[in-house]
């Protein structure tokens, strides 16, 4: 089990409609982290990832990816799913922060 705040945040995390949450120390992979995002990065020692699990329907008809339908019904899912997980990462990060910690919330792309 995780700390008494990870427990938190997957408890708020699900009430929010992610279906996972994990938590990464990032200490090792700094400079790679700083590489890819920026030395500001480096402030941030973890990170907390979440997901939402896509649905299945749609995920199993993206082999007809250039039919119009599929492609829009795609589109439209990834749109929504991105827009919670923001939403979600905004939330937990207000959490991280009001707990006394930094918190840099990432969009989701």
């Amino acid at each position: 089990m995780g700390s008494p705040l990870q427990t938190k945040l997957e408890k708020q995390s699900r009430t929010l409609g992610a279906d996972i949450l994990g938590a990464a120390d990032l200490t090792n992979v700094k400079d790679f982290v700083c590489q890819q995002g920026g030395e500001y990065l480096e402030r941030f020692p973890r990170a907390v990832s979440i997901g939402v699990h896509l649905l299945d329907g749609v995920v199993d008809g993206l082999y007809r990816h250039e039919d119009p339908a599929v492609a829009s019904t795609y589109l439209a899912l990834y749109h929504t799913v991105n827009s919670r997980l923001d939403h979600i990462g905004l939330l937990l990060a207000k959490m991280i922060q009001d707990s006394g910690y930094s918190a840099y919330p990432v969009p989701a792309t």
